[in-house]
């Protein structure tokens, strides 16, 4: 979707804080020199909405489990 990775880690972290539920109410457009500027379809939002919600749940369950235990 995006041409340079970091410019999809940059949108993931901002898009994440934003996102409550589904991306049924989102709309993005992005702009490249390469390309100009392209609006999203629903289906690629959903995919990044649900990438962002599987990291956020992954991380609200690290911090309940805290650190690795050593055996």
């Amino acid at each position: 979707m995006f041409s340079e990775p970091s410019t999809e880690a940059k949108f993931s972290h901002a898009f994440g804080k934003v996102v409550k539920s589904g991306g049924k109410n989102i709309e993005v457009a992005v702009m490249t020199k390469d390309d100009g500027l392209k609006q999203l379809e629903e289906a690629e939002i959903d995919v990044i909405v649900t990438e962002i919600e599987a990291e956020k749940a992954a991380a609200t369950e690290a911090a309940k489990n805290g650190p690795p235990k050593e055996t």
